[in-house]
């Protein structure tokens, strides 16, 4: 991956910068520990999104063996000169015999985190400000065409070159913009347009801070907008030296191995460029949301997208709405006092210490709306601004409550829980109402909501449920039968 070691300037440069994948590939390298250059062993190193790095050292390294190989850093160099390290590696296995030729060694160390352009000897000392990420489907976010307000021509919300887009967020800023990938082959050219998202934050944070403020929200902002599960594709930041001399990193994270595959097509529920110049402040908004959202928001991406069985979706998603509700839409049925007082006053009429202090403790709850009254409030909203669409109801509310319990206390009320087809369009309408709620929240009009949902689902489930096309068809067969 080429470096821009040595540039002086005050700003940073990621044009040159390559993505170089090793998925599936094998690289030859040599590795040492953190500041012992001077001991270095051959090694073949592999690396998959879902098991992540594997190295094979190929002689014996003294400090690697069996419960005695504690380090947070292993350092290596490619035999195209590329720096390599890996963040937190440990030993999965090693093989060690001596014949009457020589002494024979194998050790395979795994890692979750996979560094190249760059040696990092302390994880814990790793800062940096500015990054450069891909995730799949933010490309078609950027990209699906919209008519202009000034021309009414059809256009992208970011162009390429000067027709980069920026976002102010708080704590930094999220420039869009095109980048095209050229792949030469022995008689052909292609080349592939994408989307990055240029970072640049206002401090300096460590890799997990960074992923915490900057790529989990952006993750979970491109699921919601691309409305499909999404990957990392590409995360590179850059280092920079006292004389202010730039290294770019390219990040190769292990992914979960439920995280689902990215769609060979998107079709978005928003696509910026209706937005125009407000896209950027809706993007900002999302940021300030997230936040909000407090420990809702680590579920968010599982109600959204998670690649888990229907029963297994719908309590991801009645997790994640009960949190979202309470965090943003709370309404106490009854004021403090006001609960107080009655609190009081039920308790009056208990002598038993033992039974009033366990009544005092299940009243405290009376406060509170229920599990039922907080899905109805988004349920109703979300008809409100769909009123065409059928399912938005009470009835629904109940369903995905009594489902909701009897999956996850194993009662005998999961006779009445649903299943099959049923279950299907109660969690696909569930997604619709964490959908259109999030983007309601976000700022957007009843209308202009409706508009990207009806847009999106076109001909879809939940917006047409097809249980009452068939209804109807057998319905009019029995009849035709009659007459």
């Amino acid at each position: 991956m080429p470096t821009a070691h040595g540039r002086q300037t005050g700003q940073f440069d990621l044009s040159s910068c390559q993505h170089t994948g090793i998925e599936d590939a094998t690289e030859w390298s040599e590795w040492w520990l953190p500041g012992k250059p001077e001991t270095r062993v051959k090694g073949a190193l592999s690396f998959d999104p879902a098991e992540g790095a594997s190295l094979t050292l190929l002689e014996a390294l003294p400090e690697l063996r069996g419960s005695g190989f504690q380090t947070d850093a292993l350092l290596g160099q490619g035999f195209d000169g590329t720096a390599l390290t890996l963040l937190y590696p440990f030993l999965a296995g090693s093989f060690h015999r001596a014949t009457s030729t020589g002494a024979w060694s194998r050790s395979i160390v795994v890692a979750p985190t996979l560094l190249r352009g760059d040696h990092i000897e302390d994880p814990d000392a790793l800062i940096f400000k500015h990054a450069i990420v891909r995730f799949a489907g933010l490309r078609d976010v950027c990209l699906q065409e919209w008519p202009s307000e000034e021309s009414g021509e059809w256009v992208p919300w970011v162009g390429p070159g000067l027709q980069a887009r920026a976002a102010k967020i708080d704590g930094g800023t999220l420039l869009f913009r095109q980048h095209e990938d050229h792949n030469p082959g022995k008689y052909t050219k292609t080349s592939e347009i994408d989307i990055e998202a240029v970072i640049s934050s206002e401090r300096a944070l460590s890799l997990s801070d960074f992923d915490a403020q900057w790529l989990s929200p952006l993750e979970a902002l491109t699921i919601l907008m691309a409305r499909g599960p999404t990957a990392l594709q590409r995360f590179t930041f850059i280092m920079m030296d006292a004389n202010g001399a730039e290294t770019p990193v390219t990040v190769h994270m292990q992914t979960p191995r439920l995280a689902p595959k990215p769609p060979d097509e998107y079709r978005p529920l928003v696509r910026l460029a209706a937005l125009g110049d407000d896209a950027g402040t809706f993007i900002a908004r999302w940021w300030r949301l997230y936040r909000e959202l407090g420990p809702a928001a680590e579920y968010l991406i599982a109600a959204l997208s998670g690649e888990m069985i229907l029963e297994q979706k719908l309590f991801a998603a009645m997790s994640f709405v009960e949190s979202y509700h309470r965090e943003l839409h709370n309404t106490p049925v009854l004021s403090k006092a006001q609960h107080k007082s009655n609190v009081k006053a039920m308790l009056v009429t208990i002598d038993d210490k033992a039974q009033k202090e366990r009544y005092r403790a299940m009243l405290q709850n009376g406060l509170e709306q229920s599990a039922r009254e907080r899905v109805l409030a988004l349920i109703e909203r979300t008809h409100d601004t769909l009123p065409e669409v059928p399912g938005l109801n009470a009835t629904l509310a109940k369903e995905l409550v009594t489902t909701r319990n009897a999956i996850a206390h194993l009662s005998r009320s999961i006779s009445k829980a649903l299943e099959g087809v049923d279950l299907l369009y109660a969690v696909e309408r569930l997604r619709l109402v964490i959908q259109v709620n999030l983007l309601l929240d976000l700022g957007l009009s009843r209308e202009m909501v409706g508009s990207f949902v009806l847009t999106s689902y076109d001909r879809q489930v939940p917006i047409i449920d097809y249980r009452d096309v068939e209804r109807q068809e057998v319905t009019r067969v029995a009849m035709d039968g009659e007459n």
